[in-house]
């Protein structure tokens, strides 16, 4: 008989056991327990819109690419560089374009030769030459007529043949007409180049030249600078800088992805996530409070900018169970003062607007 209770008393004990140790357990966990550090921040009344930010350069994060892909040769920028603008920032290996600029150069500065010797004709040196020749022309042409005029009074006599006579009519007729060539020629030589070979040459010069500052600029496609961006607020130079690099010499640049990113850290803006939900409640003009996550006492007032009016889908999602992916907001943008620090670019803020 006391052998059938004996299972069913141990089974018993085995329950208060497991509870005790439970109960031993949870007593431990609590007081291991400590509050958070800091203060917790305070709910905002519902007269203010909660939102989320990202931290973004006041010139908006700059991809800087390439037009043309290559080997990379040279990267001149390093993470954290303030770069001026228009400052080399990646050189691409172009040593056949090097080449065929110098060839270029050499069949521009051959045309423009051309073109030079033909505005300056006459060359002084040729004129005597083919003076002369008109001179002799000239003078072989009054000897063939003194000659002619003989013949003709010898004719009329009876002293000469007519056959003797026509051969110098003739011969008097070539002289004259070798030195009309000779004359000709000096004029043709005074006159210097033609107009229509000088127009010929010179869109021969503008062909090179052309040519030459299209090779140029392919060339100069191989080294990426730091854009133009707009003036600062004060009118000044706008001083980027180097926020990442993504190239490394040796490497192959792509021109379809980022080399680098800049922007202008002085000051910083936060770029503003409004739900589209709040929008009947905000209100273009008005500031607000950013906090940074894990230090609630981090404040920073916030100056309002601008309003981007295109709403655009919704990229950072809060987690809830009822939020909808397809949601869309209205993205604000503000200015943080210039004493904010220990922010970065692309750190996410919880943002607190006014109404």
């Amino acid at each position: 008989m006391i052998l059938r209770f004996i299972p069913p008393l141990l089974g018993i004990l085995m329950f208060l056991f497991a509870v005790s140790h439970v109960a031993k357990r949870v007593a431990g966990s609590q007081e291991g327990r400590s509050d958070p550090p800091g203060p917790v921040p305070a709910r905002p009344a519902g007269d203010i819109i909660a939102a989320t930010g990202v931290v973004e350069p006041f010139t908006e994060t700059i991809h800087v690419g390439t037009p043309v892909g290559g080997i990379v040769q040279e990267v001149s920028a390093r993470v954290g560089d303030k770069v001026g603008q228009g400052a080399i920032l990646v050189r691409l290996k172009a040593g056949e374009l090097e080449a065929e600029v110098r060839v270029r150069q050499a069949a521009l500065a051959a045309q423009e030769a051309t073109l030079s010797r033909l505005k300056s004709l006459p060359r002084p040196e040729e004129v005597p030459a083919v003076e002369a020749k008109v001179a002799e022309a000239r003078a072989l042409a009054l000897d063939q007529k003194e000659q002619l005029e003989r013949n003709s009074l010898l004719s009329a006599r009876g002293a000469l043949g007519n056959e003797e006579l026509r051969r110098k009519e003739l011969g008097y007729q070539a002289a004259v007409a070798r030195q009309r060539a000779a004359e000709a020629d000096l004029k043709l030589l005074m006159a210097g180049a033609w107009e229509s070979d000088l127009a010929l040459q010179k869109a021969r010069v503008d062909e090179a030249r052309a040519q030459l500052d299209a090779m140029r600029a392919d060339l100069d496609r191989r080294t990426i600078r730091a854009p133009v961006t707009r003036p600062a607020a004060d009118g000044g130079p706008v001083e980027l800088v180097v926020l990442q690099v993504d190239i490394r010499p040796g490497e192959m640049a792509r021109n379809d992805s980022a080399l680098m990113l800049l922007g202008g850290l002085s000051p910083l803006h936060v770029r503003v996530d409004v739900d589209e939900n709040d929008i009947p409640r905000f209100k273009a003009g008005v500031g607000g409070e950013a906090r940074t996550r894990g230090e609630p006492a981090g404040k920073f007032p916030l100056k309002f900018v601008r309003v981007e009016p295109y709403l655009v889908p919704k990229l950072s999602l809060r987690g809830s169970t009822t939020e909808r992916v397809d949601s869309r907001v209205l993205q604000v943008v503000f200015s943080l003062p210039e004493s904010a620090s220990g922010l970065f670019v692309g750190q996410q803020l919880d943002v607190f607007l006014q109404r």
